[in-house]
């Protein structure tokens, strides 16, 4: 009934979307992973005159000729209770400074690895384009 390249059109679209639902399985086992962890141990540089502790070598202690060390230690990520905004601390049981939103003390609530945007949860995975209908013969 149809013709030769209809049928190939539509096998080449089923591997397509197989292709997209094998990413996207993958991509959701990743988040389920990301979403248990709450914490992580990690190598940071630790300052031992001012006690900062960063990723990498504070660059104002390296320029004031500080001691600085190599630590292992803890990363956890929170949120903040009133906007919602996300942060991390290091080799700290919760941040110790407060949101610059302003809403008051600092009140965070413990949060897992994976960041939730909200805009991509809106839109959803991106769509695939059926391929376009090819007249067929009768």
């Amino acid at each position: 009934f149809f013709g030769h390249h209809f049928y190939a059109h539509v096998q080449e679209y089923r591997e397509q979307m197989n292709e997209k639902f094998e990413a996207l399985s993958a991509l959701e086992k990743v988040q389920a992973k990301m979403s248990e962890i709450t914490d992580r141990s990690v190598t940071a540089y630790q300052c031992a005159q001012c006690q900062v502790v960063e990723f990498g070598k504070p660059k104002f202690c390296v320029d004031r000729g500080h001691e600085i060390r190599k630590i292992k230690t803890v990363q956890r990520w929170f949120t903040c209770n009133y906007c919602k905004r996300r942060k991390y601390s290091l080799a700290e049981r919760f941040p110790s400074d407060p949101c610059p939103c302003g809403g008051g003390a600092p009140s965070y609530s413990r949060a897992s690895m994976l960041y939730e945007n909200r805009k991509s949860l809106q839109e959803g995975p991106r769509a695939v384009k059926a391929p376009p209908v090819t007249s067929a013969r009768i």
